[in-house]
């Protein structure tokens, strides 16, 4: 997809690339294999008192299981991964995702000025937190969905919002709703959290469709 393609484009929906048929199912099918034999370690950790060992190996298990995730699925998967010209701000904001208003404003600024940094100022959010997609997965494993269940309840919670860009203070925000780890109670949109944190959704686009966006930004990315 070239720069002037991507201009008129801002990914809500299905917003990763497939690597192809065979790499997908052999990927799904390893992470269906990591959270079955992960399961037990799991079950055991629900519930346990805080320093105990069940409680301890729950902790690294459920880090496990968000790296898996990541590294295994998702990362490897978002549009401009090792494309040129670049496509993607660092190693993880691809340029056609949404990004908020403010988050733009730091990356124009950034270009527009050397002396300015986006180190630690932008953050990839997963509009459903990491962990409530893992602890759904998990449970969905523990009370004994198939592999092909289990992979489609996966890809499911691939097809919509997955990811936003947002500046590190409107992260903050949504942490301190009482939202990095949980939905808003009454509106099971993607958005809502956003919504509670006084971000508005139409004014989320893709860094390439700011009237900012100049083709050599696909260089500098």
């Amino acid at each position: 997809m070239d720069v002037a393609t991507l201009a008129t484009v801002t990914r809500i929906n299905d917003q990763l690339d497939s690597l192809g048929p065979e790499r997908d199912r052999a990927d799904l099918e390893a992470l269906y294999k990591i959270f079955s034999a992960l399961a037990p370690s799991f079950e055991r950790g629900r519930g346990a008192k805080r320093g105990t060992p069940e409680a301890d190996g729950a902790g690294r298990v459920n880090h496990l299981l968000r790296l898996t995730i990541v590294d295994l699925w998702q990362d490897p998967r978002m549009p401009g991964r090792g494309v040129k010209p670049r496509q993607m701000h660092k190693h993880n904001k691809p340029f056609v995702y949404p990004w908020s208003p403010r988050a733009r404003d730091l990356y124009f600024a950034a270009k527009a000025d050397a002396s300015v940094s986006t180190s630690g100022m932008l953050v990839l959010e997963h509009t459903i937190p990491l962990s409530i997609l893992r602890d759904e997965l998990m449970h969905a494993i523990l009370k004994g969905c198939s592999q092909d269940e289990w992979t489609e309840l996966f890809l499911a919670a691939h097809r919509g919002l997955s990811f936003a860009v947002l500046a590190r203070d409107e992260d903050d925000i949504i942490n301190s709703n009482g939202h990095r780890s949980a939905l808003v109670a009454d509106d099971p949109s993607p958005w809502a959290r956003y919504r509670k944190a006084g971000m508005v959704q139409e004014d989320f686009i893709a860094l390439t469709a700011d009237p900012r966006w100049s083709e050599p930004d696909a260089n500098r990315g």
